[in-house]
């Protein structure tokens, strides 16, 4: 693949009062191969629209429980440069976290993503699906200094 022209927009917007709050990020990207095959077209396996939109709220002092949902746009299939294969459909997934603030440079969290275990194409080459990742449950903890 040769050079290619990206042009995007990303926008967030966060709000929070009090014990609650909420926040989206939505990235916009075009991409647009200059030369070689499918020059004109999509760079295959970038999709044009990503999303995160989380709502938060504080059970107690140092305790939050954030709900997050995370969309993935379509996208052309790998190898797909001549943008002529059916495309990967987005998708969206819900995921979910608590996190305890146990100092300024400690916390701790559980986090369970794809709480519904949407099924989903991670990524698609030459019609073979890869499947995205089902339902996980993570623990671990933040140190910041």
């Amino acid at each position: 693949m040769g050079a290619v022209n990206r042009y995007g927009a990303d926008f967030s917007w966060t709000y929070s009062i009090e014990r609650f709050g909420c926040s989206t990020r939505i990235a916009y990207v075009h991409t647009e191969m200059r030369s070689g095959e499918g020059r004109g077209n999509s760079v295959p396996l970038v999709p044009s629209v990503h999303a995160t939109n989380q709502v938060w709220y504080e059970l107690i002092p140092d305790l939050r429980l954030t709900l997050i949902h995370r969309y993935v746009g379509e996208q052309y299939q790998g190898g797909d440069f001549e943008n002529e294969f059916k495309q990967i459909d987005g998708y969206n997934v819900v995921d979910a976290r608590i996190q305890y603030q146990v100092n300024e440079h400690c916390s701790v969290y559980v986090k369970g993503t794809n709480l519904f275990d949407e099924l989903f194409a991670e990524s698609v080459y030459y019609g073979a699906y890869y499947p995205g990742m089902g339902s996980a449950v993570y623990t671990g903890m933040t140190l910041e200094f």
